[in-house]
């Protein structure tokens, strides 16, 4: 079985999110021209993490999945502890659904779309690992502390990739 359906199994949106990040990194590839940099949020290798984190029983492919996608010029590695993380996934929703949900009901799809704290700690675990591995690769693997305000965060990533446009 291919890996992508090995990691997605019966996750049809999950697959078609990659295609569409695919057909965006040919499309960015084959016109560089157009520009120097290219941001995608949520792109291979967050997809790829987050697919692998949810299927403990694939944790060794992990490599297998690092070495079969594109290589990018950088990684952006916005990092945030667990339980931040799950909290603010919780802020976010609260605010999406205003008063329409109880703070269980949230908790409850938030939970059952994310996971919990544990969960998210897994998954910040994996993505460090595949951060580990592209920067293996040759890519530069920009890491950001989400807890630090916002226009400081802005201010390290612009510094960063400016640093690395200007490289050979």
């Amino acid at each position: 079985m291919p890996l992508i359906d090995m990691i997605f199994d019966a996750e049809l949106a999950q697959k078609a999110l990659l295609v569409a990040t695919a057909i965006d990194f040919q499309t960015y590839t084959a016109n560089r021209a157009l520009s120097d940099i290219a941001v995608v949020d949520e792109g291979f290798l967050h997809r790829g993490v987050y697919g692998l984190a949810k299927r403990p029983e694939l944790a060794d492919q992990l490599d297998a999945y690092c070495h079969a996608i594109p290589v990018p010029d950088a990684v952006i590695f916005v990092d945030l502890p667990a339980k931040q993380a799950f909290e603010r996934a919780v802020a976010r929703l609260s605010q999406r659904v205003k008063a329409k949900k109880t703070q269980a009901q949230i908790l409850t799809r938030v939970k059952k779309a994310h996971g919990d704290v544990t969960t998210f700690e897994h998954r910040r675990s994996v993505m460090q690992q595949a951060a580990k591995h592209m920067a293996g690769r040759g890519a530069h693997v920009i890491q950001l502390d989400a807890l630090a305000p916002v226009a400081e965060v802005r201010a390290q990533a612009i510094a960063e990739l400016d640093r690395i446009r200007m490289q050979p």
